[in-house]
């Protein structure tokens, strides 16, 4: 009796699991994460080519001297102007926080204009040149970013070479002196960057060149003549860049569950 009992207890329940089974919950397996797009970001190093093209405007002003060659006497005016290609390299870092970036970036380049302009005074016949040699700055640039576009503008220390001569080619007294210097100024300027990969980035910008006035003597004829002037030189210039952003992407965004 008792045997039948057990027999009929296990049959029972074994008939009666599939029914228990099938009322327990399944869990449902996890989701895959889900992945964002890479962000892009303006932040990192970079370094790059420019090229285009200058304008300077050069002003003598007489403020004295001794020796018949100058046909200039104080206060006598005129403005040199000429024009040419400008090219160089490029290197910096910028830093986005949102929109807004900022950055430092350093620069030297340089020009083939040069000038070589007769005077106006007395018989016309002084020769004067400006040339410029090395141009080099140092700026702070501030920008907004719309993703892979950059507006900015900058501003900063800037220097050069200048060379100057005057050469007086016509009789009773000629003769010849030059004279070279480094500038210090300051650049304005303001451009327009795209990146069109993640590394690399295509723009065109805008400068103008400050180095102020200094007064220069250019001596000639073995000192017997000295010629006194106040020089200003300024510089403008429209250059393309090509530019390598070291670095990629933001690192993407992982939804969890």
């Amino acid at each position: 009796m008792f045997r039948k009992l057990i027999l009929s207890t296990a049959a029972v329940a074994a008939l009666s699991a599939p029914v228990f089974a099938a009322d327990l919950p399944v869990r449902a397996p996890a989701p895959a994460p889900i992945y964002s797009a890479p962000i892009f970001t303006w932040t990192g190093f970079y370094v790059g080519l420019n090229a285009g093209a200058s304008w300077q405007n050069t002003r003598w002003t007489n403020v004295g001297g001794v020796g018949p060659v100058s046909d200039r006497g104080p206060g006598d005016v005129f403005s040199a102007k000429n024009s040419g290609f400008i090219g160089g390299a490029h290197a910096g870092y910028n830093w986005q926080m949102g929109g807004l970036v900022i950055g430092l970036e350093g620069t030297l380049q340089g020009t083939t204009a040069k000038s070589s302009t007769l005077s106006t005074f007395g018989v016309g016949d002084d020769v004067y040149k400006t040339r410029y040699g090395a141009i080099g700055t140092v700026a702070a640039r501030v920008g907004y970013a719309f993703d892979r576009t950059l507006l900015y503008v900058k501003g900063g220390y800037a220097g050069a070479e200048v060379k100057t001569s005057i050469t007086d080619v016509i009789g009773p007294s000629v003769g010849a002196g030059s004279h070279s210097d480094w500038r210090s100024g300051y650049v304005l300027g303001a451009g327009l960057e795209y990146a069109f990969t993640r590394n690399w980035i295509a723009g065109v910008e805008y400068n103008y060149i400050d180095l102020g006035s200094k007064t220069r003597s250019i001596v000639m004829n073995g000192g017997a003549d000295i010629i006194d002037d106040r020089i200003r030189a300024r510089m403008q210039s429209v250059t393309a860049r090509l530019t390598y952003k070291f670095g990629g992407y933001d690192t993407p965004v992982v939804a969890k569950y």
